[in-house]
């Protein structure tokens, strides 16, 4: 009988080769966090170390855990309709819905770093049973996963080894614990002798001596911790793939503010709707550089229910089973006017990708056509340029890499350059949120490489729904003869006579200013020109001639001789005292 054999380079080809991006590995990490119940997850890098720990506060690891569901490819534990054993639950945390479902999201790891410090322990026996008497104190499994191993040829997974330890409190976790673990691994690599390439040979060990920093000091930084009876699981990553340097530089142009990692993952929680609800998880991302730290995700930088009050235009509502939208819009910050449109191309038939809901603010491109004021459109079309797009968001966690500004799935701008003067909105000057559930939206599933939807007929039909109603809207409230049009062609007229009437004043202003300013200058050039005390000379002469003024007038009229260098000694009041 013939049995399939697996490639060591398969792990490599699911993990590192399949998975879009740094930045999507690392949105995967959070996501495995979330689906361990953790209630904090951080990642902190430093650059001059070269080196990225990232903790939770899940439930962790028990050593049965690690080997049947962490060490197994694409193990069903997660997966819609699995008979395995649910996930333990931290006591009065309600269920969540599992976000990783393929079994491959920690393979991602390997595209962060080459080799990975695994340290995880598990929610003690205490909460589990919610009994006291059957406590008993989890230990903390270190294991050491070198993925460079993976990449070699001809290599089979039972040729790769993973160190394990057990240790009671991370106080043991230690450089010597460390190096132990990666003797391990050069054993591997003798054994395996010719079979491991010279330069493959050489690269793993440079690794395994990559680590720089004890790890009790890192366990010891601010964030989830691993003694007594806390638990969850860490990742020491070290070195460092040279992409994530690269993917924390800002862009070019509109978006040089931010970052291609803070792009993809700003928003991991939905938190821009007034409804949302409080996130069960928080994600950080600490850059340590120069002594200061900054979380470049910090959640009070993305949109907030707030927003949607300081832009021109709110499209709210939601679609159901057949894509019929039932909703408002409100036209230049004005009352909400109710809207429904039917979903014509699919002919009263069921949608496939089933009800959802959405959320979109639009502001106008230009100031003289904007009903915000000037500060506040400053404000958002800057937010704009940095996170501008529309996320969507599955039972409130993201799904990448929609919402990003280069992924216009909704073809607006396409259209917008093919039919100008019909296709009324912009990619760039809108925002917001469409909602999507694991129960209510089944078909719509992620790629294995976490880079969007899979293009099935859900997702086809999907799209279609939104394209037709933003197209239905621009054509009802903002086209000249939409049906519902009225109130944007009034309001736009006022606010283009309005700001006509403003660049009206501004001009006279600036000629009122430039007449002054010239008046001014001449005045100068006269005064330092000694046309001035030319001038005042005569006059003197004159009073002295015909008035036969004393002396002590006399010499209050007389020009200073510093009169050329813009001042005189001519006092009005002293004068006309002296002459009475």
């Amino acid at each position: 009988m013939a049995k399939f054999l697996t490639s060591a380079r398969a792990v490599d080809m699911l993990g590192r080769q399949q998975i879009a991006g740094i930045p999507t590995a690392l949105s995967e990490l959070f996501k495995n966090a979330y689906d361990a119940y953790a209630t904090r997850v951080r990642a902190d890098y430093f650059p001059t170390h070269d080196l990225l720990l990232l903790r939770d506060d899940g439930i962790g690891m028990s050593p049965h855990d690690f080997e049947s569901r962490w060490l197994t490819i694409g193990t069903d534990s997660k997966a819609r309709g699995s008979t395995a054993a649910p996930l333990a639950r931290p006591p009065g945390a309600p269920p969540r819905t599992q976000m990783g479902e393929k079994g491959i999201g920690r393979l991602a790891v390997a595209s962060i770093a080459p080799q990975l410090v695994l340290i995880t322990k598990a929610l003690t026996t205490t909460h589990r049973s919610r009994d006291r008497a059957a406590a008993s104190a989890e230990p903390l499994l270190i294991a050491l996963v070198q993925w460079t191993l993976f990449e070699i040829p001809g290599l089979t997974l039972d040729d790769v080894v993973v160190p394990v330890r057990l240790v009671a409190e991370p106080e043991e976790v230690s450089v010597e614990l460390l190096t132990s673990l990666g003797d391990e691994v050069r054993t591997c690599l003798r054994e395996l002798g010719n079979r491991v390439p010279d330069e493959y040979a050489q690269r793993i060990r440079e690794e395994l001596t990559a680590f720089s920093i004890d790890p009790r000091q890192l366990l010891s930084l601010a964030g989830p911790k691993y003694g007594g009876d806390n638990h969850g699981t860490a990742f020491l990553l070290s070195p460092l793939n040279e992409d994530l340097p690269a993917a924390l530089r800002p862009g070019e142009g509109d978006d040089k503010q931010v970052s291609p990692f803070q792009r993809f993952l700003s928003g991991f929680n939905n938190t821009m709707l007034p409804d949302s609800p409080r996130p069960a998880m928080q994600p950080q991302f600490i850059l340590h550089d120069a002594g200061t730290e900054e979380d470049l995700i910090d959640p009070e930088k993305f949109w907030s229910p707030e927003d949607f009050t300081r832009v021109d235009h709110v499209i709210q509502g939601s679609f159901d089973e057949r894509g019929q939208f039932s909703g408002s819009v409100s036209v230049y910050q004005g009352d909400r006017q109710p809207y429904t449109e039917s979903w014509t191309a699919g002919r009263g038939r069921k949608s496939r990708c089933g009800p959802f809901r959405l959320t979109i603010g639009y502001l106008q491109g230009s100031l003289s056509d904007s009903s915000v004021n000037a500060e506040d459109f400053t404000l958002m079309t800057d937010k704009l340029n940095r996170l501008g797009g529309i996320y969507v968001y599955r039972d409130d966690i993201r799904v990448l890499p929609y919402g990003n500004s280069d992924v216009d799935y909704l073809e607006i701008e396409q259209r917008r350059s093919l039919k100008a003067s019909r296709a009324f909105f912009s990619y760039r000057r809108m925002f917001g949120a469409i909602e999507v559930s694991a129960e209510t939206n089944p078909e719509l599933q992620e790629k294995a490489g976490r880079e969007g939807f899979r293009d099935n007929a859900a997702y086809r039909d999907f799209v279609d729904i939104l394209k037709s109603l933003l197209g239905n809207v621009a054509a009802d409230f903002f086209v000249a003869g939409g049906e519902k049009s009225e109130d944007w062609l009034q309001r736009r007229t006022s606010l283009k006579e309005r700001a006509s009437a403003r660049r009206d004043d501004e001009r006279r202003q600036i000629q009122q200013r430039q007449a002054f300013l010239d008046n001014l200058a001449d005045a100068l050039n006269r005064l330092e020109s000694g046309e001035v005390r030319s001038e005042l000379s005569r006059v003197v002469l004159d009073f002295d001639k015909d008035l036969r003024l004393p002396p002590r007038v006399r010499q209050r009229l007389r020009p200073s001789a510093s009169l050329t260098a813009g001042s005189t000694c001519f006092a009005p009041r002293a004068f006309w005292s002296d002459l009475r």
